[in-house]
């Protein structure tokens, strides 16, 4: 059959078509074997609807591995026997063969291991009640629902999990007021026996359809975030975990998916790998990685998107295609969904010149794709507030009332402009940045914040990250330190930033209050990535070519960072 031909297309739909019925199969299998009510060998249990979606997720893998596949055979031979691929060429890059060459050539591969390392590490010794914020619970509940696709079934410890938040915690653990930290071992065990006891005595609950036991439903934009943690209690189930075992299998999930996107990220730079990689190992991202959050869910694909974005400009090629240049959206679209406020991120991509694309017509096109995304996102979150304006976070004041809100913002915008720049002030002051709740080392409910070990290696670590992404430049670097792109990446930060700010004071905070509530400092991680790679590209430093000059930076940046995050994880577990 010739290649490229009608039937060959025809046959491999069909074969990927195979390979996905039976893939959806075997995971309806799965997830019924490793169910605590349904059963596999029981008709009644399973459910088209899950089987259906099973087989639309593995149809494009299926189709995407036949077709790596199907590269792999090798170039065709000509007649006579040579090749029509390239020769390889005889000055071919040696491998690396010494520590220091290593961390020269390939340091994303040490931050790779040392980030998964770190992060099944915390996943193991954080205890069961660790939680990003107060309402962390409403996290493992969507990722237990959406497990199953359909039909979620809840253990009693699952329920237990899935209604306490970190206040119900600091009650149920022998009436104490004070929420129990990871150093209090009386604390764990009470709560290991309280879960224990729930799994083993009290009666498994199932809510219908894709509902959630908190109400609602996980089919939801936002929820996407929480698919690493879904397929790793999926596993955890099929194993015959217990509930230790299945709860600490989604963390591990959550770690592997943080490190895995955080290489490929690097991997896709030609130079600022360094900067990324420093970025990877912050212990805030590193222990959360290692929780139900989808923070690190939207730093990483946020981060991946930009490195792409970067990475092209620095391969200096032109006649880009459409699908080259539109390539970071996916990713962008994907990690930001969680917090859609992001959209205004977008903005550096429209500096792409059209000089670069093969038509006037591939740079329309991308351009078009690139508002169509920002569209989407705004779509997904302003759907919301106009088809229920009236309610806000059951987390958040008791006064909130988010078209009462909106109505203040419009009504009196001067006035709400100071309130973002006090809430920006409050945020970015130095008290809460170093000390109170420290960027790169911040752990919710874990380690007291404003200790002095914190404090410092908070200090150590964003000095670090600010050297090396300064002078991890090399001339590839240039096309990127231009005026209109720093113009667009710094309107798009500040933009994203306020509107989170005012997302959070519509459905979070008290008609009129003078500071947004609930705005934390780990908000900024995703607007980290962007920042250090577009602001701070100087064209002074990249024509030097300091990346590539300076020896000392690599081995500084890989050993440094993996020394910092040691030391925290030693101050976090092991310190009294």
């Amino acid at each position: 059959m010739e290649e490229g031909s009608r039937g060959e297309r025809c046959a491999r739909w069909a074969v990927a078509g195979l390979w996905s019925i039976l893939a959806c199969v075997l995971l309806e299998v799965g997830t019924l074997f490793g169910a605590p009510v349904s059963s596999p060998l029981a008709p009644s249990d399973w459910r088209p609807a899950r089987m259906l979606v099973f087989f639309a997720l593995s149809l494009p893998l299926a189709l995407w591995l036949r077709g790596r596949l199907w590269a792999r055979r090798g170039p065709v031979p000509r007649e006579g026997g040579a090749a029509s691929g390239p020769a390889p060429g005889p000055m071919a890059r040696p491998r690396p063969v010494g520590i220091h060459d290593l961390l020269r050539a390939s340091p994303e591969y040490a931050f790779f291991a040392m980030s998964l390392c770190s992060g099944v590490l915390c996943a193991f010794l954080l205890p069961g009640y660790a939680s990003s914020s107060w309402d962390g619970f409403t996290h493992f509940d969507v990722a237990n629902a959406m497990s199953y696709v359909v039909d979620a079934e809840y253990t009693g410890a699952d329920v237990i999990m899935a209604t306490h938040n970190a206040h119900d915690w600091s009650q149920l653990i022998e009436g104490r007021r004070v929420l129990p930290t990871k150093r209090d071992a009386e604390a764990r065990a009470a709560v290991h026996d309280f879960l224990a006891d729930a799994e083993r005595n009290a009666d498994p609950l199932v809510c219908e359809g894709a509902s959630v036991l908190g109400g609602g439903t996980w089919v939801a934009p936002a929820h996407v975030g929480n698919i690493p943690n879904a397929v790793g209690l999926w596993f955890g189930r099929l194993l015959h975990l217990g509930f230790d075992g299945r709860y600490i299998a989604g963390r591990v999930a959550g770690v592997l998916f943080y490190s895995l996107t955080m290489l490929a990220a690097m991997r896709r730079l030609r130079g600022g790998r360094l900067a990324l990689g420093v970025f990877s190992l912050f212990p805030t991202l590193v222990i959360l990685s290692a929780s139900y959050t989808y923070d690190t869910w939207s730093v990483s694909l946020v981060a991946y998107a930009f490195a792409a974005f970067v990475g092209i400009y620095q391969k200096g090629h032109d006649n880009l295609s459409v699908r080259e240049a539109s390539s970071p959206l996916v990713p962008f679209v994907l990690g930001a969904l969680v917090r859609a406020v992001y959209f205004p991120l977008l903005a550096p991509f429209l500096a792409v010149p059209s000089r670069r694309f093969s038509s006037r017509q591939a740079c329309v096109r991308y351009r078009a794709l690139v508002v169509l995304a920002a569209v989407a996102m705004l779509a997904s979150f302003a759907v919301r507030f106009a088809v229920a304006p009236g309610g806000g976070d059951p987390q958040g004041s008791a006064e909130v009332s988010q078209g009462s809100q909106i109505g203040f913002i419009l009504a009196d915008p001067i006035r709400y402009a100071g309130v973002m720049l006090a809430t920006t002030a409050n945020v970015l002051s130095l008290d809460r940045l170093v000390a109170f709740e420290p960027l790169a080392f911040s752990a919710p409910y874990v380690t007291a914040p404003a200790s002095v070990q914190s404090t410092t290696i908070n200090a150590l670590l964003l000095g670090l990250a600010l050297l090396v992404c300064v002078l991890d430049r090399t001339r590839c670097d240039l096309s990127l330190a231009r005026p209109p792109v720093k113009a667009l990446a710094a309107l798009g930060l500040a933009s994203g930033w306020m509107l989170a700010v005012t997302a959070l004071y519509v459905s979070f905070t008290a008609l009129g209050a003078p500071l947004a509530e609930g705005v934390q400092v780990r908000y900024l991680l995703a607007l980290v990535p962007p920042a250090g790679m577009l602001l701070l590209d100087f064209g002074g430093v990249a024509r030097r070519d300091l990346g590539a000059r300076l020896r000392w930076l690599g081995p500084l940046a890989v050993l440094g960072s993996c020394g910092l995050l040691a030391s925290a994880l030693v101050v976090t577990f092991a310190f009294p």
